[in-house]
């Protein structure tokens, strides 16, 4: 499929080369907007970029490591070369898998022919620097790494990030955030970078999340409570994300119980894993909300597109984001969304027309909100189109351009 990108390019016969080097698992179920970020730039790349990944992967028999295999997401083709293997998706190791994902790069490495290279994480820039162009997606404001609620292990040492950013900003193409008060502390910092860094918001894929038709919404309804073997009159909360320090899923469950003690016909279902699991088990267990929560574990797009079509509201309550794709995608699919106010969330959030904001930590005013959002009636149209301008063919077209601005110099 084309977008606005194959209609700028001139005079251009061979398409670019991107080479995306990230821990992703494109054809997997990991939990996590990059990975989705990643899916989305391969599926949506015009011809003018032919474009590879270096990553990871979730299937070693399908998917080995050490050796580069031709893989297709829909329709698009794309090389694919895994330095490491992650057995558990959503679960944290011993050995980070950043940490893991350098190691397999120094031991495999993968050799390959690029115009642009493309990086969603700093650390392993520093191995390429002497290569073709670079474009850093920063998917995140780093000041963040000074708050204590953030759980990015270089929290430890904020300093050596700094360093090691500045370091290597200095020598890089380009630099894109979704978040855009991240364009003018990078531009403070280090004025250096001008033009070279820029905001470009996180998107919705409209091939995977819609408003859907009537009945559409209503089967997704019926088969979501059979499968729970909820009634038809429960009213179910979903949210989507990794189960750790950063998305709060503990906040939710409290607030869940404020919310559960005043009306007992909602029901909560996690959909994700991660470190926190256990301590959501246990509160479970504690509180008596034994099938009130539900932990609906990893699910695959098309999967979290019918949970949402199935639910009532969707809430999120992290202490710290970028700009939140799962937010999009339940406002794509028509689903209001109650979330704290973080990030780029009040960028997409119009309250009383497709969800409300709370502040972080708040948890009688995330009750009381999500209560207000339950007992409004909504206009799953209008909660759609409210975000109509961040689709993926429209935001990634800047994207693409860039990288192919930068292979040019």
């Amino acid at each position: 499929m084309k977008n606005k990108v194959t209609n700028k390019i001139d005079n251009h016969i061979e398409p670019i080369k991107l080479v995306i080097i990230y821990p992703a698992d494109p054809l997997g179920v990991i939990p996590g907007g990059v990975d989705t970020y990643i899916r989305g730039i391969i599926r949506w790349a015009p011809d003018e970029i032919d474009v590879s990944l270096i990553g990871i992967t979730t299937d070693i028999k399908h998917r080995p490591t050490g050796k580069w295999i031709t893989c297709n997401i829909g329709p698009k083709e794309f090389q694919f070369f895994a330095v490491a293997w992650e057995k558990h998706a959503g679960q944290r190791s011993t050995l980070p898998l950043s940490v893991r994902f350098i190691a397999g790069l120094a031991k495999y490495r993968p050799k390959f022919k690029a115009d642009v290279l493309d990086f969603h994480r700093l650390e392993p820039v520093i191995f390429y620097l002497n290569g073709p162009p670079i474009n850093l997606f920063v998917h995140q404001n780093m000041q963040i790494l000074q708050n204590p609620n953030s759980d990015i292990l270089w929290g430890r040492w904020p300093a050596a990030y700094y360093f090691l950013e500045k370091f290597i900003m200095s020598r890089i193409s380009s630099v894109i955030t979704v978040r855009e008060d991240a364009v003018e502390w990078y531009q403070q910092r280090m004025p250096e970078l001008g033009s070279r860094v820029k905001f470009v918001p996180t998107w919705v894929d409209p091939l995977v999340f819609d408003v859907g038709t009537e009945k559409q919404r209503t089967v997704a309804s019926q088969n979501l409570r059979q499968e729970y073997g909820l009634a038809i009159e429960n009213r179910i909360i979903v949210t989507v994300g990794r189960l750790d320090k950063q998305k709060d899923p503990l906040l939710l469950c409290r607030a869940f119980l404020n919310l559960y003690k005043k009306t007992q016909d909602v029901r909560l279902i996690f959909i994700g894993d991660g470190v926190l699991r256990p301590d959501i088990e246990a509160f479970i267990i504690q509180n008596k909300l034994v099938d009130k929560i539900i932990l609906a574990g990893l699910r695959n797009a098309v999967e979290i597109s019918d949970y949402l079509k199935g639910s009532d509201i969707f809430v999120l309550s992290s202490a710290y984001e970028g700009m939140p794709m799962c937010v999009l995608e339940s406002l794509a699919s028509g689903l209001p969304v109650v979330s704290t106010s973080v990030g780029e969330v009040p960028r997409v959030i119009k309250p009383g027309i497709n969800g409300y904001m709370v502040e972080y930590g708040d948890v009688g005013g995330l009750a009381t909100v999500m209560s207000t959002a339950l007992d409004k009636t909504w206009n799953t149209n209008s909660v759609s189109t409210s975000i109509s301008q961040f689709s993926a063919p429209q935001i990634l077209s800047e994207v693409y351009e860039n990288y192919l601005c930068i292979a040019r110099v």
